[in-house]
């Protein structure tokens, strides 16, 4: 009976160690899915970046061109000469100062 009992024990033995082997072995696969999933999704994200990184930049450039170019217009009209400091054509009506006795031509 001892002997009965010692070779149940031993089977028992050796089927936990194969269980316990199995089951190391679907833990380290899925380790490894779960690793290259992972180095995927990095590699994902890091283009998501540097896909991002040039949209804003390309959005930086396309501003500061705006206004550099808004600048160059403002700045050419700030040093124009006024209307007002040239006299009105006979016969054109001076906007804004309706009343001025000009009249315009029709």
């Amino acid at each position: 009976a001892a002997d009965a009992l010692a070779t149940a024990a031993e089977r028992q033995a050796a089927e936990l160690e194969h269980q316990t082997a199995a089951t190391a072995a679907g833990a380290e696969e899925a380790v490894q899915r779960a690793r290259r999933r992972l180095d995927c999704q990095v590699r994902q994200a890091e283009e998501n970046a540097r896909s991002s990184e040039r949209a804003a930049q390309e959005t930086m450039d396309c501003s500061r061109r705006s206004l550099d170019a808004l600048s160059e217009y403002f700045g050419k009209a700030l040093h124009a000469p006024s209307a007002r400091q040239h006299p009105v054509p006979h016969g054109t009506r001076n906007d804004g100062d309706e009343g001025d006795g000009e009249e315009a031509v029709d």
